[in-house]
């Protein structure tokens, strides 16, 4: 699922509960691939990161939004009842990344996206995870 822009209520600005559902779902996703490591991953270096984006045909995303989306997703974030688990899921904010790349497939029955994450000059190598997208979304 691309990124969506926040919406507003009054000063007040909100991110859309799908988008927050779907940024959810894959900070999870990578919170366990994190955990399948046998090293500890840095929360403070810097990142690489590869998205191959599986569409349906004539519904993706704009370019952008397909890597912003992983990108916020695995920040750090305050506690709360929809993601009660570690404030740094991959990095602590998404300006570490310092490398980015999206590539699309069309064509795709059951859209998905693979996000592979590098440490950059790191010692570790990566982690790799897979996240659905939701029904009827790009």
């Amino acid at each position: 699922m691309p990124w969506q822009r926040a919406g507003r209520r009054g000063a007040r600005t909100y991110t859309p509960t799908q988008l927050a559902r779907y940024e959810t779902l894959v900070a999870w996703k990578a919170l366990a691939a994190r955990q399948q490591l046998s090293v500890p991953w840095p929360l403070d270096a810097k990142y690489a990161i590869l998205v191959d984006a599986y569409c349906a045909d004539g519904r993706r995303g704009d370019f952008d939004n397909l890597l912003k989306t992983p990108g916020d997703a695995c920040q750090a974030r305050r506690r709360s009842k929809r993601f009660p688990g570690a404030p740094g899921v991959l990095w602590k904010n998404d300006h570490q990344i310092v490398d980015g790349r999206v590539r699309v497939y069309e064509g795709c029955e059951q859209p998905f996206a693979r996000i592979h994450v590098a440490v950059v000059d790191g010692p570790l190598d990566a982690v790799t995870f897979a996240a659905p997208q939701r029904k009827g979304t790009p």
